[in-house]
C-alpha cells in the first residue's frame, strides 16, 4: 500500500453479502408512487431532441387541417329585437286589480311566443321582406322571383327564447343584412297584427302625485320648525345630553340627601343601637350595591315617566318592557334590605359616628332643607326636559315617517316619466341591429379543431416514434427508461482533443467518477476494492473509462492495477502497447548480463552521443552482440500477463510498470480467444486476492454483457461492477445487462452515460463551472506577459501528448498528464533507438 494515501474510512462498512446483493441492482419501483410524474417525465425526455421534428410537423399536419376547416365552412350571422312582457300594468300609488298581476301569466307569455312564430306573421313577414331588394337578390334568385319555400326556410332561421319578462326574436342568415331585415320583417308583422295601443294617459296620475309631494314637503317643514322652536328654548340641539347631565345630577342630590338623614339618624340616637331598623336611604349609603339597585330603578322611573307623556299606552311594548324591568329591580331592592337588615347594625352605626367630628343635628336639620329643595328643583327641570326629549323624538319619527312617504311618491313619479311610453303589456325594446360579426362561426371552431388534430397527431406520431426508438439519447432518457437512479456520472462526447475546454470537461467527468467509486466501495479493513468496467455491447467505451480511471487513481497517489481481462477483445492491451514495451537496459539487467551502475553509465554515454544503447554497451565491452541480439529477441516477444498468471506464473514477472507513478498493469499476456472457455472463477479470486495485498485499486477492463464469458465471472468477482452505455444504444440491452449482472449476484456500483451531449444538465453545469477557469487562467497568464512563451510551451506538449497517447483514446487522452504522455513518448523513443 502506498504510505502517503490516507487511510481508507472504515467506519462505514458494507452490509451483508445478501443484503449488497439484494440493495446493490435497481429494484423495480412501487408504481403507485409518483407514476403519473415518471410518465411525464419520460414523454418529456422522449420528446427531448425530437422538437424542431413536432414542430415542423405540427406546422404541416395542423395548417393543412386549419385551412381545411376554414375554407369548407360559412359563418352564420344573428339579429334579434328585445319585447318585454310585463305582468303588471303601470299603477300611480296604490294597487289596482284591473292593473295587477294576470292570473295566468306563463299562459300569457306562452301564447305570445306562439304567434311570434304563427304561420300568419311568417307569410307577413315574407311579403314584408319581397319588398327588399337586397333580400330577393338573396335568397329570391337572380331575377327575384324564386321565392318558393321562404316561408320554411324563415321558420327554420327564426327563434324565438324567453328571459323571465324578455323575449327575444332571433333570425339566423349567413348574409348579416338579411339577418336583420328578417328579425325586424318579424317583430313589425307581429306588431302590426295583435299589438294594441293604450289610450290612457297618465297626466292625471302624475298631477296627483306631484300634490301629494307638495303636501308631504309642506308637513316636513312644519315638523323641523316644531323641532327648532323646543331646541332654542334650551339654548341647543343636543337636548338628549341636557336631560342626561340634569339626571345624574339629581342622582349625586339623592346621595346627598341620603348621606345627611343618615347623619340625622346617628346625631339624634348618639352611639346606641337603633331602636327601629335603618332606613333604605341609610342602607344604601354603607351598601354600594344597594346603591346601584336604587339608581338603576330611579333612571328606568324616570323612562317611564318620559313614555308616559308621550301619551303611550301600558300595551306598547316599550312602555310593558320597562314596567316588567321595574319589577325585577323592586324585587331585587327588596331581597337586598331584607338582608341588610338582618345584620347586626351596632357596626354600621359605630362606623358612621367614628368617621368625622361630632354631628350637630341643627346643622343637619339646615344642610336637609336646602338640598332638598336643590333635589325639588332638579327633578322638575329633569321631568321638563324628560318631557322635551319625548316630544323631539315623536316629531323625529313623524319626519322620517314623512321621508319615506316622499321617497316612495318621487320614486313613483319617475317610475310613471319613464313607464308612461309603454302602451300595454308587450313593448318593442329596440330594432334590429346589423350584426358586426358572425354568431356561429364554424370557421374558427373546426380551423381550431382541425390545428389541435393536427398537432396532436403530430404529437402522437413523434411520441410513438420516440416509445419504439429504444436508443438512449441522453441520461435523462437512461433514468427513466431503466428506472433507476444508480448513475455514477456522465462521459461527455470529445470531438476535439486539442480544445482544453473540452480536454478538461471530459477530464473532470472522469475524476467525478472516480470520486464516486471511491464513496461508495469503503471496504472493511482497508483492503483494496476491485472494479469491474463491463458495458452491454462492444464499442460503449468501457477500455477508454478503464484507462482513464487507472489515471486518475493513479494521480492521487494509489498504487493502481490496470487489469485486461477481455480476452477477444484485448482493447487495454493494444491501447497501452507504447507503455507496455520492455526496455532493453532492463531486460539485460534481468538477465543479470550487466549491472545497474553499467546500464547508468551506458545511457549516459549514448544520450550524449545519440548512440544506441546496445551499440554502446558492446563499445564498452558490457556486453557481446550476441546478448544484444538475444535481449532483443525477448523484447519483441509480447510481455507474460493474465493468462501466465492465472496459470501459476509469478505475479511481479507478470506486471508491467509504467513510467506513470504507481500505475501498473497486467496485459493479457499470451492470450488466445479460447482461453475464455477455460478462465476458472477461483483461480481468478485467487488472484485478486494476491494483487489486493500490493495495490489500493484494481480495475478490470472485462468485455460486454452477457456476450462475453470473462465478463460474468469477473462481474461476480468484483467489489463493485461499473456498467458504461454509450449514446445510441438500445436500452433493451442495457436491461439485458442488467438483469444478467442481477443474476450471477453482481454488485452494481452504477451506470456511465458515456458520449453526452453538450445540453445533458450535468454536461452543461460543469462546461460553465470549467469555461470560466479557462477565461481566467487564460486572462492570468495574459496578464502576467507570458502568454506567447507558455502557448508554444504548451502547444509543444499538446502536440506531443496528441502524437505519442493516440492509442489511449479520446478519454484517456484528456485525463493523461503531460509528465505521462512525455513518458510514453520516451518509452517509444527507446524502442526506436534500439
Amino acid at each position: 500500500m502506498n504510505p502517503n494515501v490516507p487511510a481508507v474510512n472504515v467506519a462505514a462498512t458494507l452490509p451483508t453479502e445478501t443484503e449488497f446483493a439484494a440493495d446493490a441492482m435497481p429494484a423495480p419501483r412501487d408504481p403507485s408512487q409518483g407514476s403519473q410524474e415518471r410518465s411525464w417525465q419520460l414523454v418529456r425526455a422522449i420528446l427531448r431532441g425530437r422538437l424542431w421534428w413536432l414542430l415542423v410537423l405540427s406546422l404541416l399536419l395542423g395548417g393543412t387541417a386549419a385551412a381545411a376547416g376554414w375554407f369548407l365552412s360559412r359563418p352564420v350571422y344573428r339579429s334579434g329585437v328585445p319585447l318585454r312582457v310585463v305582468p303588471v300594468l303601470p299603477r300611480v300609488l296604490y294597487r289596482d286589480e284591473e292593473k295587477g298581476a294576470l292570473p295566468q301569466f306563463e299562459s300569457f307569455v306562452g301564447t305570445q311566443i306562439a304567434l311570434l312564430q304563427s304561420q300568419r306573421v311568417l307569410e307577413g313577414a315574407v311579403d314584408r321582406l319581397a319588398a327588399n331588394e337586397h333580400w330577393r337578390r338573396t335568397h329570391g334568385g337572380p331575377d327575384g322571383k324564386q321565392l318558393d319555400g321562404a316561408v320554411v326556410r324563415l321558420a327554420q332561421n327564426i327563434e324565438v327564447r324567453r328571459n323571465n319578462e324578455l323575449v327575444m326574436v332571433y333570425a339566423d342568415d349567413p348574409d348579416p343584412r338579411c339577418a336583420m331585415l328578417a328579425a325586424q320583417a318579424i317583430v313589425d308583422t307581429f306588431r302590426a297584427l295583435y299589438l294594441e295601443s293604450d289610450s290612457e294617459t297618465d297626466k292625471q296620475r302624475l298631477a296627483v302625485l306631484q300634490q301629494h309631494e307638495t303636501t308631504l314637503n309642506n308637513d316636513l317643514r312644519s315638523k323641523r320648525q316644531q323641532i327648532a322652536a323646543i331646541t332654542d328654548a334650551y339654548g341647543t340641539q343636543n337636548v338628549d345630553a341636557l336631560y342626561q347631565a340634569k339626571f345624574d345630577q339629581v342622582l349625586k342630590l339623592q346621595a346627598a340627601m341620603a348621606d345627611l338623614q343618615l347623619d340625622m339618624t346617628l346625631a339624634v340616637a348618639g352611639q346606641t343601637q337603633a331602636a327601629e331598623p335603618l332606613a333604605v336611604e341609610q342602607l344604601s349609603v354603607t351598601d354600594p350595591i344597594l346603591a346601584e339597585l336604587i339608581r338603576a330603578r330611579d333612571q328606568l322611573d324616570a323612562k317611564l315617566t318620559a313614555l308616559r307623556s308621550q301619551n303611550l299606552l301600558p300595551e306598547h311594548k316599550e312602555v310593558a318592557a320597562a314596567m316588567a324591568e321595574l319589577g325585577r329591580l323592586n324585587t331585587r331592592i327588596t331581597e337586598r334590605i331584607d338582608a341588610l337588615r338582618a345584620l347586626p347594625q351596632a357596626g354600621l352605626a359605630g362606623a358612621r359616628a367614628l368617621s368625622g367630628a361630632p354631628l350637630d343635628p341643627r346643622i343637619l336639620r339646615v344642610q336637609l332643607d336646602e338640598v332638598g329643595k336643590m333635589l325639588e328643583q332638579s327633578r322638575k327641570q329633569m321631568l321638563e326636559l324628560s318631557a322635551a326629549c319625548a316630544q323631539v323624538a315623536v316629531l323625529k319619527e313623524e319626519i322620517e315617517a314623512i321621508q319615506r312617504q316622499l321617497s316612495q311618491t318621487r320614486e313613483r313619479i319617475d317610475q310613471l316619466n319613464i313607464e308612461s311610453r309603454v302602451g300595454g303589456r308587450i313593448s318593442v325594446l329596440g330594432d334590429a341591429q346589423r350584426p358586426l360579426e358572425p354568431y356561429v362561426d364554424p370557421r374558427k371552431r373546426r380551423s381550431s379543431l382541425g390545428a389541435m388534430g393536427g398537432a396532436a397527431l403530430a404529437f402522437m406520431i413523434v411520441l410513438i416514434h420516440g416509445l419504439v426508438d429504444h436508443r438512449l439519447r441522453h441520461a435523462e432518457e437512461l433514468r427513466l427508461r431503466l428506472n433507476t437512479d444508480q448513475i455514477l456520472g456522465l462521459l461527455p462526447q470529445l470531438p476535439d482533443v486539442t480544445d482544453p475546454q473540452q480536454t478538461a470537461l471530459v477530464s473532470h467527468a472522469v475524476h467525478h467518477i472516480r470520486t464516486m467509486l471511491q464513496l461508495r466501495t469503503r471496504l472493511p479493513g482497508g483492503q483494496a476494492p476491485v472494479f469491474a468496467i463491463t458495458s452491454p455491447l462492444a464499442g460503449a467505451g468501457k477500455t477508454s473509462l478503464s484507462l482513464g480511471l487507472g489515471f486518475s487513481f493513479a494521480s492521487t497517489g494509489c498504487r493502481t492495477l490496470l487489469i485486461d481481462c477481455d480476452l477477444i477483445g484485448g482493447g487495454l492491451t493494444w491501447r497501452t502497447r507504447s507503455l507496455l514495451r520492455r526496455k532493453l537496459g532492463r531486460i539485460l539487467v534481468a538477465q543479470r548480463v550487466i549491472s545497474e551502475a553499467q546500464l547508468k553509465s551506458a545511457l549516459s554515454h549514448s544520450a550524449n552521443r545519440t548512440q544506441r544503447l546496445g551499440q554502446r554497451l558492446i563499445e564498452l565491452g558490457h556486453v557481446t552482440a550476441a546478448q544484444v541480439d538475444e535481449a532483443l529477441r525477448l523484447q519483441s516477444l509480447p510481455p507474460a500477463g493474465l493468462v501466465e498468471a492465472l496459470q501459476g506464473a509469478p505475479l511481479q514477472r507478470c506486471l508491467t510498470r509504467t513510467e506513470v507513478p504507481g500505475l501498473w498493469l497486467l496485459p493479457l499476456g499470451n492470450a488466445r480467444a479460447v482461453d475464455a472457455a477455460s478462465l476458472s472463477p477461483s483461480a481468478l479470486a485467487a488472484l485478486l486476492g494476491e494483487v489486493r495485498k500490493h495495490f489500493d485499486a484494481v480495475i478490470i477492463d472485462t468485455g460486454p454483457v452477457p456476450g462475453s464469458l470473462e465478463a460474468s465471472v469477473v462481474s461476480a468477482q468484483a467489489d463493485a461492477v461499473v456498467l458504461i452505455v454509450a449514446r445510441g444504444q438500445s436500452a433493451n440491452a442495457v436491461q439485458q445487462s442488467l438483469r444478467h449482472l442481477r443474476s450471477v449476484e453482481a454488485r452494481l456500483c452504477g451506470i456511465v452515460f458515456n458520449r453526452a451531449r453538450p445540453d445533458d444538465a450535468e454536461v452543461q453545469s460543469t462546461t460553465r463551472l470549467l469555461s470560466s477557469a479557462i477565461q481566467r487562467g487564460e486572462r492570468s497568464s495574459r496578464s502576467n506577459g507570458n502568454g506567447s512563451a507558455s502557448a508554444g510551451k504548451n502547444g509543444a506538449t499538446s502536440d506531443r501528448i496528441s502524437d505519442t497517447s493516440d492509442g489511449f483514446g479520446p478519454v484517456a487522452q484528456a485525463v493523461v498528464p503531460p509528465a505521462i504522455a512525455a513518458a510514453a513518448s520516451k518509452s517509444a523513443a527507446a524502442h526506436q533507438a534500439n
